[in-house]
């Protein structure tokens, strides 16, 4: 969802627009009240905002208020969406990708893999999804896909993108970056926690991962090689509150 312009900056307009920071907890839909923790990820488009989630739950609303249901024809619980080149693109489990020209109607895609994947993003003109298994796969138009080869196994989890450059992290403090979405470099993250989420704001990446962890990396002078990232202390306060739940334990270093 995600350049350096990241869609989260919509979604925490509208969710603040509505007096909710965080949560879509006031919004209404023709079949249920659409709360935003059944959400997995929201976006902003010409016609208005897309959102999807468990249970291949995809949602769409004119006005971030009133929330319609719509049907993507599968079954499988969808993750991330993005949107670009005129078209909505969600991606779930089992391989799931289905596109939406208007985020009405949906047609389902043959990804090539059977992998679940779990983030997705339009950049550099093209839609690159990430999942399981090192799973990575590129498309123009999110028709027909390209699997890529990520060179690792492990559980990729999120994707962003900034200053021409891709990056996707993952579990055990994974972290893979490219120029192009076809060759893939494993980077130093200094930390063996799984890595939830990353974004890029003003040419710096954040990831974010278990137990609190924030990574920081300026990426302004990249070179190939992902700079030393910034190891942070964060509160348990506040790493509950960003991830939505109670952390079990405090590992003291982050």
């Amino acid at each position: 969802m995600k350049s350096c312009t990241e869609i989260w900056i919509i979604a925490f307009w509208l969710a603040g627009a509505m007096g909710v920071p965080g949560q879509l907890t006031a919004a209404r839909s023709d079949e249920k009240t659409f709360i935003r923790p059944h959400c997995h990820e929201f976006i902003g488009g010409p016609a208005g905002f897309v959102a999807v989630g468990p249970g291949a739950e995809v949602q769409t609303s004119a006005d971030g208020a009133n929330w319609v249901h719509r049907d993507p024809g599968i079954f499988s619980s969808l993750h991330s969406l993005a949107f670009g080149n005129g078209v909505f693109v969600a991606v779930g489990n089992e391989g799931a990708v289905v596109t939406s020209p208007d985020g009405i109607t949906w047609a389902s895609r043959d990804a090539g893999t059977d992998e679940r994947l779990r983030g997705i993003i339009f950049a550099d003109g093209r839609f690159v999804a990430v999942g399981h298994s090192g799973t990575i796969i590129t498309s123009t138009h999110g028709k027909r896909w390209a699997k890529r080869t990520s060179g690792i196994d492990e559980r990729l989890l999120a994707i962003s993108h900034g200053q021409g450059v891709f990056v996707v992290v993952g579990w055990n403090g994974l972290v893979l970056t490219s120029r192009d979405s076809v060759h893939w470099s494993q980077q130093p993250s200094g930390t063996r926690v799984h890595l939830r989420s990353v974004t890029c704001t003003n040419g710096v990446f954040v990831a974010r991962g278990d137990a609190g962890v924030m990574l920081t990396s300026s990426v302004g002078d990249f070179k190939g090689q992902l700079p030393r990232s910034n190891r942070r202390h964060i509160p348990w306060f506040f790493a509950w509150l960003q991830h939505d739940t109670i952390a079990r334990r405090w590992r003291g270093i982050i």
